[in-house]
């Protein structure tokens, strides 16, 4: 005879994109994979595990692929929500006094750092152009963790089409080879205009006001980075 099944409840969610998607919370099994994940890993893997939670818990038709990371980490934070609760509590250091306090956060007020770019096309010269795909976190971490440095790298991993007037080349479709010998054909100019647009997508935050316990000044805080919302 098998155990009872326990009903899993669902909600729906308007993403910053736009799109409609239905979620549950997390389970036993995610709290588990994150809880032991907190304090051993970091960069990439912190980004692949939130990407893993998500699409076990979505429970629509949502194509977790062509999501950009705001997106992602928009759901892993409601979803994060609906299972442990709306707060989570962190410690700032006070702007007038500099004494630490604790501050307890509504998660559910969760924005973007910044407006979501009309156009993801940058334009490399008066003919050329190449599209830019959407921030997702693993370019999020290069990003993050000195990703700069390595900017020919970067570059080549957010590229989804070169475009001219008269056709339109999936960039993927290339050889490494191939790929290479574009990216280092240009400029710094060219190439620093790409990686502007990749870092015009926007962060999920919140912004919220406190009062320094210590000497009464408010603060504004701020409150980003996948990391904080991990239970």
């Amino acid at each position: 005879m098998a155990l009872p099944k326990l009903n899993t409840p669902e909600f729906t969610t308007t993403i910053p994109s736009g799109k409609s998607v239905r979620f549950r919370p997390f389970l036993v099994k995610e709290e588990k994979m994150m809880l032991m994940a907190k304090e051993s890993i970091s960069g990439e893997e912190v980004f692949d595990l939130v990407d893993r939670v998500v699409r076990s818990c979505v429970v629509d038709d949502t194509n977790v692929d062509d999501l950009s990371f705001f997106d992602v980490e928009h759901l892993f934070i409601l979803m994060r929500v609906r299972s442990v609760g709306e707060t989570v509590d962190v410690t700032r250091k006070c702007s007038s006094c500099g004494k630490s306090f604790p501050v307890s956060i509504d998660i559910s007020k969760i924005g973007l750092s910044g407006e979501i770019p009309e156009t993801n096309d940058v334009m490399l010269s008066d003919s050329v152009g190449v599209t830019v795909k959407n921030l997702d976190g693993k370019t999020l971490a290069r990003l993050e963790s000195g990703g700069k440095r390595n900017v020919v790298e970067l570059a080549k991993s957010v590229i989804k089409n070169v475009y001219t007037q008269s056709q339109v080349y999936t960039f993927s479709d290339f050889s490494v080879e191939e790929q290479n010998e574009f990216v280092e054909s240009l400029s710094i100019k060219q190439l620093e205009k790409v990686v502007k647009k990749v870092e015009e997508f926007p962060r999920c935050q919140i912004k919220t006001e406190h009062v320094c316990p210590f000497c009464g000044e408010t603060n504004e805080i701020v409150v980003e980075g996948i990391q904080n919302f991990f239970t």
